[in-house]
């Protein structure tokens, strides 16, 4: 949130589910949502950045994070999941990171039998999606 607010941007939800209780891995869930969302604030200023969560056929759950900030060029997008990509271009010195985040959130989701996905345009924001299967916890 901090950082939502140092660079004015607006943080929506939009919850599509029903109050699902989720005995997927919740540490990475956690943690692949602060990545996803720490770049959206990062690369956005004085715009939005949503999270919107619904459920997908085949019993899985799509957990998007849409922003308005700077976008990504075609070329970029093909690079965004590979280590360390954002420490070797002008973009770390303008934002800060290592390029460590993404990669690592890929992984994690592909570990949760999951699937990230991007898709941006330069200028008018980005979306980074994933896609995993729903465990769901069983009533006691």
């Amino acid at each position: 949130k901090p950082l939502v607010d140092k660079n004015k941007n607006k943080f929506v939800i939009k919850c599509k589910t029903e109050k699902l209780k989720l005995k997927n891995d919740q540490t990475k869930l956690r943690q692949i949502l602060f990545n996803m969302l720490s770049n959206a604030a990062k690369f956005t200023k004085k715009g939005t950045i949503t999270l919107q969560i619904k459920p997908e056929k085949n019993d899985n759950l799509r957990f998007d994070v849409i922003d308005t900030g700077i976008g990504m060029s075609e070329e970029q997008m093909g690079k965004v999941f590979e280590e360390f990509t954002q420490a070797e271009s002008s973009t770390s010195k303008d934002y800060g990171g290592t390029g460590l985040g993404l990669p690592i959130s890929k992984k994690m989701t592909e570990m949760m039998g999951g699937k990230m996905e991007v898709n941006s345009k330069e200028g008018k924001g980005t979306t980074f999606s994933i896609i995993i299967p729903i465990v769901v916890q069983e009533e006691k």
